[in-house]
Formats: structure tokens, C-alpha cells, sequence
């Protein structure tokens, strides 16, 4: 089922969903999708083997998130799908490894170890026919948390949340997808937005706009406002 860049948007997906006290991610079995439950302990290339695509989140610290980064950086250079969603890129619950290196996750890690709480819907849409957003009502995806990421310099930012923070960005090269928010269950649209990250060709994606990353780096000045997030 798998094509260059992606998934072929008329095959079903098997998808490994790799988290730590992350939120139920069920609803994509009502895509065509089958999703499975795996254990980050002991965590190896072939724990993926069968799999056309691998979600991680977290709201609680992995055990041991520097061998799931390298597994998944193994993963997608194998051709396979990483989709990466909060709080794998923020502070104490971030993702390590090779994932998290120079061309593989779109965003950076956010060092801050504080939980944002910004309820946001998106602002900023810099490629409106990119493909991640095929079938969306885009004033309906939102997010409660969402972490003060960079972009990497590999990776298209598509959009950005109303508070200025990217929100959905991809790498071509490695096959992997950013989506800088949690809990996809807020919303039919922020679920659709998670079914087709697993499903799109990345690789027919439209172009941005030139200067997506200056208008990132903008939206990004200025920003404090936060809320706490407890540590499991």
C-alpha cells in the first residue's frame, strides 16, 4: 500500500500508535484505518514490521525516548509514515533520538518543561491546497495544547495555529508529518486532519508560498502566554 512519499489515499493503512498516557486514537479505524496499540518497552524496527504508519504522542514521559526516536528515524528511512503529535516535542515529554534530528521531525523541540494551554483554531493557512488539508473545514481544527516549536529547516510549514505557533508542517524527504497539537477527539476535522497525515502522498503536495518560515518566525515573537502542564 505504500508509494513514494506516502500512502496511497485508496488502500487502508495498519498504523502503530506508540504513546504514553496519550488520547485514544480509535476514530481512525472509521477511516479504513487499523490501528494497534505498541509498546515503546523493547521497541525495535521489526516491533514496526507490517506497519504502513506509526503515530507517537505523549502526556506522560517515555521510559526510553531516545531508542523510540531512533527506531522511528529507522522506520521512516525505511519508507514508512511517522506522524508526530504533542507532547512528543516539548520539554520533559519530548521525543529524542534521530527522529528529533536535522531533517526528520518538521518541528523542533520546545525546551520549555511548562504545558501551554492556548485553545486555539487555525490562523494562518500558508498552502490552503496542500493535500493534508483535502476534505477539511479548516475553521474547525483545533487544539487546547500545543508547544512553542521551531521549524526545522527540511520542513514545509503549511499552517499555523491562531496564536501564531505552527501547526501543521511536513517533511518530504523523510516521509514524516508535525502536528503540533493534542488530542485529535476535539473535533471530527482535527481527526480527518489526522487520517489524512497517515493517508497523503506527500510527495504531491502543492508548494507555499515563499517566506513561510520568516512568517513563522514573526509569529513566534512575543508569545508568554501559558498554563502549567502537570507532570505524570
Amino acid at each position: 500500500v505504500l508509494v513514494l512519499g506516502g500512502i496511497s489515499q485508496s488502500h487502508a493503512a495498519a498504523v502503530a500508535y506508540i504513546s504514553n498516557c496519550g488520547s485514544s486514537m480509535s476514530f481512525l479505524n472509521g477511516y479504513g484505518n487499523t490501528v494497534t496499540d505498541v509498546s515503546e518497552s523493547g521497541l525495535t524496527l521489526s516491533s514496526l514490521s507490517g506497519y504502513n504508519a506509526v503515530i507517537a504522542q505523549s502526556n506522560c514521559q517515555f521510559v526510553n525516548p531516545t531508542n523510540i526516536g531512533n527506531v522511528l528515524a529507522d522506520f521512516a528511512d525505511d519508507g514508512g509514515r511517522v506522524i508526530l503529535t504533542e507532547f512528543v516535542f516539548q520539554g520533559m515529554w519530548a521525543l529524542g533520538g534521530r527522529i528529533m534530528t536535522d531533517g526528520y521531525s518538521p518541528f523542533t523541540i520546545d525546551p520549555n518543561s511548562d504545558g501551554y494551554f492556548i485553545s486555539s483554531n487555525l490562523g494562518n493557512i500558508l498552502d490552503s491546497g496542500n493535500s493534508l488539508l483535502t476534505g477539511l473545514n479548516t475553521a474547525n481544527i483545533v487544539t487546547d495544547y500545543q508547544a512553542l516549536v521551531g521549524l526545522d529547516s527540511t520542513a514545509t510549514l503549511v499552517a499555523q495555529w491562531d496564536s501564531s505557533r505552527g501547526a501543521i508542517a511536513y517533511n518530504a524527504a523523510r516521509n514524516v508529518v508535525g502536528l503540533n497539537l493534542f488530542d485529535p477527539n476535539v473535533s471530527v476535522d482535527t481527526q480527518r486532519l489526522l487520517a489524512n497525515a497517515i493517508s497523503t502522498n506527500l510527495s504531491s503536495t502543492s508548494v507555499p508560498e515563499p517566506g513561510s518560515l520568516a512568517l513563522l518566525g514573526l509569529g513566534l515573537a512575543g508569545l508568554g502566554f501559558s498554563r502549567r502542564k502537570s507532570a505524570c
